[in-house]
């Protein structure tokens, strides 16, 4: 549709160009037949009248749903070529790529920007359900939601300039079902028995256009099918949805954004893009078998998450934490900006608001702060016990108050120089940065290693004897150490049983032996 509106853009422009050069402004033709007289302004004279002319009911300049002629054959194969071969389209007499390319270019200029907004839930989401981000499935991911921007940027751009602007060809919905096949055998009066008419076919811009039309859904269908694991009516139906949420885009005027649709509601839009879908449907299918399957990631995600926490699982919980933090830091800030020194206030918000949210939040909630329950994370013990309450408030206490803010506080509170000494004033100021900075690189450091399945441990949580572990890393431990303990015990138990079963045998080889002795005791004196 666009490509067609490129074409247009082009056969208008050379519409003005040839009535620039016969000094002569281009008119309207009343003839309701198709009219060849005038493809030019010269040939117009001939047929009409002295004023050269442009027809408007020439099937063989049928562009845009809209009959449009007055220029040169020349002019409009010139159109296509551009368009169609180079991808060159003409917006007001200036040369740009085809809106084609513009709009992959622009999605992918705001990916980014649509990849942050959505990393957040989409990794909650998966840490919560799976427990592991596998890079695979991560992958087709964020390939969907670019396929998804790029498809409705290729639908909606490029918009108007004039949010009031009328575009004839689009105020009255195209509503005959395969229209565009009418379209295609009129303009190259096709025939099966005429081979001549086949290469001409294949050159019509509405078979393009409805060839990109199919192409535009067939991915779709295969996100649908592989990733989402959809049966093949529910791709009939999302595609349809989503082919009608664009095609009623157009018609809306991009909802309401403009006054009037810049671009057709063409029913035959409607039904080729869904066909694309089942195409992506049945594509799926063969496709699937060369690639990893979606349910085993998941399944071998939990797995995993059951005997390892990751250090990007428990640093997303950090930054889920420092969210309401900061809204408590900007809240105390307007409260009492004027009472303190920058500095020191600054500290007394950082003091409040980390005691707040990472010391009584995990005591009142037995071992977990607000990012830790949405990624479903504990405060336990090395062996996945839970964590006492003071054991909790103790693991950030030290981290926060003793760890971060404590030097933070001795600068600020100690005074800038000591009588009689040699030091340097800024000494106290690069003593902070160098501890800081030796305390970020072991973070990195151990970050880095955890990569690798090491233990991520801080000094906090060795002193607190704590750890933070996923609920199912956690209850795996404790399973393995019911398990232990009962074989344990089911080894004792079987010991003290063998060990009475040997008693019992001892006690019985005595009792015979005491038996076999009175006997031959008996014998005797019996024969006596």
């Amino acid at each position: 549709m666009r490509l067609l509106g490129a074409i247009l853009s082009r056969v208008k422009l050379a519409n003005a160009e040839a009535a620039h050069f016969s000094g002569k402004p281009l008119e309207r033709c009343g003839c309701l037949k198709p009219c060849i007289y005038n493809e030019t302004p010269g040939m117009a004279a001939k047929h009409h009248s002295d004023t050269p002319t442009y027809c408007l009911s020439s099937t063989s300049h049928f562009v845009g749903r809209k009959l449009v002629s007055g220029v040169s054959a020349v002019n409009l194969a010139s159109a296509v070529w551009r368009c169609f071969i180079m991808n060159i389209s003409v917006n007001k007499g200036s040369s740009s790529l085809s809106s084609y390319i513009a709009s992959i270019r622009f999605s992918v200029l705001s990916f980014p920007l649509f990849a942050l907004i959505c990393t957040i839930p989409y990794m909650v989401y998966q840490y919560r359900k799976f427990g592991r981000i596998p890079f695979w499935k991560t992958f087709i991911v964020y390939m969907f939601f670019f396929y998804v921007t790029t498809a409705y940027y290729m639908v909606i751009l490029p918009l108007p300039e004039d949010h009031t602007a009328v575009v004839a060809y689009a105020a009255t919905p195209q509503l005959v079902p395969f229209n565009f096949v009418y379209e295609i055998v009129s303009e190259v009066h096709f025939s099966i028995l005429d081979p001549r008419t086949w290469l001409q076919t294949l050159k019509c811009p509405d078979l393009y256009e409805a060839f990109f039309n199919l192409l535009l859904t067939v991915p779709l269908g295969i996100f649908l099918r592989y990733f989402f694991k959809c049966r093949w009516w529910q791709v009939l139906l999302i595609g349809f949805a989503m082919t009608l949420f664009y095609e009623t885009s157009q018609l809306t005027g991009l909802w309401g954004i403009y006054l009037h649709p810049y671009r057709l509601f063409d029913v035959d839009d409607l039904m080729v893009n869904t066909l694309g879908a089942m195409v992506g449907f049945w594509v799926a299918k063969p496709l699937a078998r060369h690639l990893p399957d979606i349910d085993e990631l998941n399944e071998e995600s939990k797995v995993e998450s059951a005997t390892y926490t990751t250090f990007t699982r428990r640093f997303v919980a950090f930054l889920i934490d420092l969210v309401p933090i900061a809204f408590v830091f900007d809240a105390i800030w307007l409260v009492g900006r004027e009472s303190l020194n920058d500095l020191v206030f600054d500290l007394v918000v950082a003091t409040v608001a980390t005691g707040v949210f990472f010391i009584a939040v995990p005591i009142l909630t037995k071992g977990a702060t607000l990012g830790e329950k949405v990624l479903q994370l504990r405060i336990v013990r090395p062996d996945g016990s839970p964590a006492g309450r003071w054991q909790s408030g103790l693991r950030y206490l030290l981290l926060f108050w003793g760890f971060l803010l404590l030097p933070e506080w001795a600068y600020v509170l100690l005074p800038d120089s000591v009588e009689g000494s040699v030091l340097p004033p800024d000494m106290a100021f690069v003593a902070v940065v160098m501890f800081y900075g030796s305390w970020l690189v072991t973070v990195l450091i151990r970050a880095i290693r955890s990569a690798h399945r090491h233990p991520f441990v801080m000094i906090n949580g060795m002193i607190s004897h704590t750890r933070v572990m996923s609920i199912e890393q956690s209850e795996a431990l404790r399973n393995a150490a019911a398990a232990a303990r009962e074989a344990v015990a089911d080894g004792a138990e079987a010991v003290e049983t063998a060990a009475a079963d040997t008693a019992l045998r001892e006690t019985a080889a005595a009792d015979t032996a005491t038996n076999a002795n009175g006997t031959d005791a008996i014998a005797p004196s019996l024969d006596a």
